[in-house]
């Protein structure tokens, strides 16, 4: 199973967990968080090394449409102030340091076109996993179950059982649930949503996702923005219940 930032891959850890003592499985973080840029190239090696080496077992990844996966990383990192950004030395070092030198200012002063503007002009290579392609570290690598995140429990049902998998879904499948109510919807353009499935239209195609109509997004965010933090809301996920914070 290989996973990657933005993509579900805390429920993902959740579930494969059960599975950790099976002697014929195992679980590939995609791009591990790293300060040391020879690792990273050791990393995607060894990962296409490990998955295209052996056709005895079956490959699954978890997937996320890219243009929410976008949108979902800039809400929580940077709006949200996330501290990975500003604690961790990888974070501080890939995405928080280059995005400051390139844009001349504070990480949390940067609008999300000016983010969207940022990655499109960064190497695939030198970006932070958590927005960097999916597909960059599976270069050649064909998946025999791909799990969407918009359809999570019935993909992975179903990889479940044609694999005969000794596992059950938890039935609190997800740890956090977003809120968008700081993100300014009315930045978002054709132009823009153009330029985002320009950047991840390898992610697009590899993993058979759609495109979304502007007037989509729009709605999908608003019927996800309420008074209250940016993430983890009570575990009812209820967003009228949320606690009111300044």
């Amino acid at each position: 199973m290989c996973t990657s930032p933005k993509c579900a891959c805390q429920t993902f850890d959740r579930i494969v967990l059960r599975l950790f003592k099976h002697p014929y499985f195992n679980t590939l973080q995609i791009g591990n968080p790293t300060t040391d840029t020879d690792r990273i190239t050791a990393q995607q090696i060894g990962f296409r090394a490990v998955l295209k080496s052996n056709d005895n077992y079956k490959k699954l990844i978890t997937t996320r449409n890219p243009l929410k996966r976008i949108i979902s990383c800039y809400n929580y990192m940077i709006l949200g102030r996330h501290r990975y950004t500003h604690s961790s030395r990888s974070g501080q070092q890939w995405f928080k340091e280059p995005i400051e030198e390139k844009l001349g200012k504070s990480l949390y002063d940067v609008s999300f076109p000016e983010f969207i503007d940022y990655i499109y002009n960064t190497p695939d290579a030198e970006r932070d996993i958590h927005f960097s392609t999916q597909s960059y570290m599976v270069e050649g690598v064909d998946f025999d179950y791909i799990i969407k995140l918009e359809n999570f429990k019935d993909d992975m049902k179903a990889a479940i059982k044609e694999l005969s998998l000794p596992l059950a879904l938890p039935p609190l499948l997800q740890k956090n649930k977003t809120n968008y109510q700081r993100f300014n919807r009315e930045c978002l353009t054709e132009d823009l949503l153009n330029k985002i499935y320009d950047i991840y239209s390898l992610d697009q195609d590899k993993f058979r996702h759609e495109k979304l109509e502007l007037s989509y997004i729009k709605k999908y965010l608003q019927d996800r923005s309420c008074e209250g933090p940016l993430f983890q809301p009570p575990a009812t996920g209820d967003y009228k219940k949320w606690q009111k914070v300044q």
